[in-house]
């Protein structure tokens, strides 16, 4: 432009001067396009590093949960082996005070030296068997034993002779009774 317009050729030096303020204009704007792409590419690369920063911190959020779920996960199957081991005893512990109750049952109603039944198991079923016999139209017996004088056996001989005696006549009723109804 400056060239062409020093020899006068002003036509010339429009037509360059125009065609380089359309390249300026085209730079300024690829420029300015430039500037407005970076900007964006930098929002778009701060908003991605916020999201990777978020999804890091979820992340060991995430895997510290994980561990400390992995942590109670283990505490409550050591409380339930704890608690499956205090069941088990205590369900030993209630078989155990069962028997000891059938124990005691069959202890208050049986003579503990002859196996008899004894004067408690009498007074306990005598009136429920009695109205049974009753309901069927049978007969029933009860029967009271009183040896005589076995005072003297135990005086004479000693009571583990006579505890012996009483041994032998329970067995020898229970033997003459059996299949009579008898007990």
């Amino acid at each position: 432009t400056d060239v062409c317009e020093r020899q006068n050729d002003t036509a010339a030096a429009l037509r360059y001067l125009r065609e380089s303020q359309g390249l300026y204009e085209t730079l300024v704007g690829r420029s300015s396009r430039a500037g407005f792409i970076a900007t964006q590419v930098a929002h778009e690369y701060a908003v991605a590093r916020d999201d990777r920063d978020r999804a890091r911190e979820a992340h060991e959020r995430a895997e510290s949960d994980r561990r400390r779920l992995a942590m109670l996960n283990d505490a409550l199957e050591e409380r339930m082996r704890e608690s499956q081991h205090l069941n088990d005893a205590l369900q030993q512990k209630i078989a155990e005070a069962e028997a000891l109750q059938e124990q005691l049952g069959v202890q208050a109603v049986r003579d503990p030296l002859t196996g008899l039944y004894n004067r408690r198991f009498l007074a306990e079923t005598s009136v429920a068997r009695i109205e049974l016999a009753r309901r069927q139209d049978t007969t029933i017996a009860i029967v009271l034993i009183d040896i005589d004088h076995f005072k003297q056996i135990n005086d004479r001989h000693g009571h583990a002779c006579g505890d012996e005696v009483l041994q032998h006549f329970a067995a020898l009723l229970r033997d003459r009774m059996r299949g009579r109804g008898g007990r």
